[in-house]
């Protein structure tokens, strides 16, 4: 199996069968992966490419902010250089090829996560996602998410962020019913 591509050998010799190419010709071999210090260009881009700011609801009114990336489990030695990077989060395995360092603590998000990313910015459509995270960050820290109207304004912008809600397993309506709002 070459790490790089998931791909195993007898797959490789088909395909290049298809294209009419020997396999023995080309002798694939995996890249040499240097082992670099990282830097925050690095990161920030890592952030852009594979990072997710979330924002978790539960029926009792209760916001968790999270953040995550996500990477194949050949990618372990980066995100344990995260860890070290950013002295704080955890590595989950969530499949047998799959790890993600995550940020769940909210002190260490808005003592650590925020700053960094305000320091180093982001390029693209992200940004917006972030803003909002990091508005929404704002109101917790002041425990505005505590009142009915905070709580509210919390939902309405984090159902704004990552394709407006698409991926959250109940609609805005739903969630806010099940936590005792009528419309």
């Amino acid at each position: 199996m070459n790490e790089t591509t998931n791909i195993n050998t007898d797959s490789l010799k088909d395909l290049f069968a298809y294209i009419g190419v020997s396999y023995d010709k080309v002798n694939p071999t995996l890249p040499v992966i240097k082992d670099y210090p990282l830097d925050e260009n690095f990161l920030i881009g890592l952030i852009e490419g594979d990072g997710s700011f979330h924002i978790n609801f539960y029926t009792n009114k209760r916001v968790q902010l999270g953040f995550n990336i996500t990477q194949h489990v050949s990618n372990l030695e980066l995100l344990k250089k995260l860890l070290l990077f950013f002295g704080c989060g955890s590595l989950i395995e969530q499949t047998p090829t799959v790890v993600k360092f995550q940020i769940s603590n909210f002190n260490d998000i808005s003592s650590i996560l925020l700053p960094f990313v305000d320091k180093y910015q982001l390029h693209t459509y992200k940004v917006n996602h972030y803003l909002i995270y990091k508005e929404v960050a704002y109101l917790m820290n002041n425990k505005l998410h505590l009142s009915d109207s905070g709580f509210l304004d919390i939902v309405d912008k984090a159902y704004e962020m990552n394709l407006e809600g698409k991926r959250r397993k109940f609609s805005k309506k739903e969630y806010l019913e099940r936590c005792g709002f009528t419309f």
